[in-house]
């Protein structure tokens, strides 16, 4: 009996892939590979590298970033490397991803390409409500997946702190298996009352998100697709670690890492900060 990748994958994926948001994106990777040149009719242990490497170059051609290719690179990985050690599959296939990108770090956003993206997404755009997103990005660091979970009920206002009124909100099963409340600022918000605080149902579509930030990229980012919204949670830990001067382990916290090295490549050191210090020498 034939066993495929996308069969093997629904059998395993709870134990390849703890969060429910990573699962959800690694099985959709998985049934597109599937899908691809007739793989699913395939036994996971007649795929070879040629074959990955015939999905990686369509992946490619139709218009699929390197840094997309490499996620689907890790998707694979993981799975033949269950199926191994399962003995599904004799060795796990030494496919090879895309390197140059694999060791560009992402960006983050200065202030004046925030308010450019704002601006770009003004009113009268047709995705206007996408300008809120990407100040509720930077504003808090949250992850895509994160934003979308909030709903009225996971909004904590009237916190008092010093006399001192401040909003959280409540996240419950992170990425990193945890729960944890995150301090949103009046700006972030105000951004989350604009979309009736529910982004998920504030006319958010993914394929209108993901066309509209393409657009916006090619118009003013010079279509460098280093720039992806993730990039708003690199932004909210420069400018916290850059500008306000804040501990590491309180960025980390603040963005729920379990390691301080994963906060640390989110960071980054900012020219005009990297002057003034010379200037004081």
């Amino acid at each position: 009996m034939t066993l495929n990748f996308k069969t093997f994958v629904e059998a395993e994926k709870r134990r390849l892939w703890d969060a429910d948001d990573h699962r959800k994106r690694s099985v959709a990777k998985a049934a597109k590979f599937n899908s691809f040149k007739g793989i699913g009719q395939m036994d996971i242990s007649d795929i070879g590298v040629r074959d990955v490497h015939q999905f990686f170059d369509h992946l490619n051609a139709t218009g699929r970033s390197d840094t997309t290719i490499i996620r689907y690179g890790a998707m694979l990985t993981k799975v033949f490397r269950a199926a191994k050690r399962l003995k599904d599959i004799p060795e796990v296939p030494e496919f090879t991803t895309p390197r140059a990108a694999a060791e560009v770090r992402p960006l983050y956003f200065t202030k004046k390409q925030v308010l450019d993206m704002c601006d770009y997404f003004d009113d009268s755009h047709p995705e206007w409500w996408m300008r809120h997103w990407i100040i509720i990005g930077c504003k808090t660091g949250m992850r895509h997946g994160e934003i979308l979970t909030i709903t009225p009920e996971t909004i904590i206002s009237g916190i008092s702190v010093s006399g001192n009124t401040y909003h959280e909100v409540y996240l419950a099963k992170t990425k990193a298996l945890t729960d944890r409340r995150v301090a949103i600022s009046t700006t972030a918000r105000a951004a989350l009352a604009a979309l009736g605080d529910c982004p998920r149902k504030a006319q958010y579509d993914a394929h209108r998100f993901y066309r509209a930030w393409e657009e916006m990229r090619v118009d003013l980012l010079d279509g460098d697709d280093r720039y992806v919204f993730h990039t708003t949670r690199h932004t909210f830990a420069t400018d916290m670690a850059n500008d306000l001067k804040a501990p590491i382990s309180t960025i980390g916290n603040a963005m729920g890492h379990r390691s301080l090295k994963t906060t640390a490549r989110y960071i980054k050191t900012k020219s005009e900060h990297q002057h003034a210090l010379v200037e004081q020498l």
